[in-house]
């Protein structure tokens, strides 16, 4: 992602905190599953350079990769589900769809002309 994509997301996470105005666990789990989700973000783009650049993929290559991916998922999902006083399982599962907010928003958003 371009600095403008990062951003975006900056303005999209602290959109997202705003909701402990609210409640602060909103606040909290959106913050929590938005993290992931950046730490997601950089997982994937850190093994798909490495594919790429590496020339190879086998039938089992990145198993262990998306297994730990779903993992961390459905980490920050059962801890909202354990803990409902603390995180909102709705706001986790919101963060967690930081970056596809983030894509969207970019792509609605105009362009300069200089950045196209």
């Amino acid at each position: 992602m371009k600095k403008r994509s990062w951003k975006i997301c900056a303005v999209l996470v602290i959109l997202g905190s705003l909701t402990g105005l609210i409640h602060p666990k909103y606040a909290a789990g959106f913050l929590a599953g938005a993290m992931i989700g950046i730490l997601l973000y950089f997982r994937n783009d850190s093994y798909w350079n490495s594919v790429v650049d590496g020339g190879y993929a086998e039938k089992g290559t990145g198993i262990l990769h998306f297994l730990i991916n779903y993992a961390l998922m459905a980490a920050v999902m059962i801890i909202s589900v354990k803990l409902p006083e603390y995180m909102n399982i709705f706001a986790s599962a919101a963060g967690l769809l930081i970056i596809k907010m983030t894509i969207t928003v970019e792509a609605l958003l105009p362009r300069k002309e200089s950045d196209e």
